[in-house]
């Protein structure tokens, strides 16, 4: 099993980013020492992978690196600790039309804070966690690390027409091109599918675009046969427990974000179904009824009215008399 914790660099500031020095350094350092003590004071076997950034690092880039040295040093002998996480979701595509970063200093930023670790602790693994349009627009082995941990849902993201047939057309599309297109390690570090109980909730009008729990455990179920079956190194959830942040927003659409969990927040913490999937499964064991995506949902993963036509796609020409065709383009529209 694998847990996330964010320790984020942001604050107040005018930019939104704290000045990181070696008070807030320890600051930070002491939170995490609090998790690893209670998993060594009540003996649980749990591996943790620390996510210790997001948006705005770039910012302070070497700031960054100097904490990660010492949050590097200062865990360097902690058994508890698999890998470091050090940039959720970066979104490229967004950064990359708004110009907001260059591709060539944020890939020596990158591998300076990759660096920051590995120099102080060999041992521990360094990922990071691209989205979809990251993978698309950016290729993700260009940032220094161990292994990626892909982000995926299954698009259209639970909205209101969502069935697990035509959403994993996306997804077994997706993972299709993830498993022939790089040669670094990876997992799916993010996934999941909000769903919750409403007999649970009888005095809530929750939106339905949270779903079933058992569409949910047909999610869960299906994700994880074929994530494995594609090469995926591991797999975490999106979370593993509900978190109703606002009673007042369960009728909107951000209620998705509400009940993505595996365990019930009511009903003394109850598992939902689809936590038994989990639970039986073996990702040792072959997928007898696995198949990859035809070629008609790899032109239209998402099932567009209007599919993409048929056809080949080219390099920009670079002094060439003639455009040369991109080897295992995937076109995502």
């Amino acid at each position: 099993r694998l847990v996330g914790s964010e320790m984020c660099i942001r604050d107040r500031t005018k930019e939104g980013i704290t000045v990181l020095g070696p008070e807030e350094f320890k600051r930070q350092g002491d939170l995490i020492a609090q998790l690893f003590d209670i998993l060594h004071e009540e003996n649980i076997s749990l591996k943790v992978m620390l996510l210790t950034g997001s948006h705005g690092v770039e910012i302070r880039h070497e700031a960054y690196a100097e904490y990660l040295e010492y949050l590097a040093e200062r865990f360097s002998s902690e058994p508890a600790l698999f890998a470091y996480d050090l940039y959720n979701e970066p979104q490229y595509q967004e950064k990359i039309e708004t110009n907001a970063f260059d591709k060539y200093d944020r890939a020596e930023w990158f591998n300076r804070w990759y660096k920051a670790i590995k120099d102080k602790a060999p041992w521990h693994f360094v990922t990071y966690g691209p989205v979809i349009t990251d993978v698309f627009s950016w290729d993700p082995e260009v940032m220094l690390s161990d292994f990626f941990s892909y982000h995926i849902y299954s698009p259209p993201r639970e909205n209101l027409n969502w069935n697990c047939d035509s959403a994993f057309i996306f997804y077994k599309v997706n993972l299709d091109f993830v498993s022939r297109s790089f040669s670094r390690p990876w997992i799916i570090g993010e996934t999941g599918l909000s769903a919750v109980d409403r007999g649970l909730f009888s005095n809530l009008d929750i939106h339905p675009v949270v779903r079933s729990e058992d569409e949910q455990r047909t999610f869960f179920k299906e994700a994880l046969k074929y994530s494995t079956w594609y090469g995926a190194g591991g797999f975490a959830v999106w979370n593993y427990k509900d978190a109703l942040w606002s009673f007042e927003q369960v009728g909107t659409y951000t209620a998705r974000q509400f009940f993505t969990g595996l365990v019930n927040f009511r009903e003394n913490d109850t598992w939902k179904p689809a936590a038994y999937e989990f639970l039986g499964f073996d990702p040792d064991k072959p997928c007898s009824d696995c198949n990859g995506p035809s070629p008609e949902e790899i032109s239209n993963p998402q099932r567009n009215p209007i599919p993409v036509a048929e056809g080949y796609v080219f390099m920009k020409p670079t002094g060439r008399d003639a455009p040369v065709p991109y080897q295992g383009a995937l076109i995502n529209a």
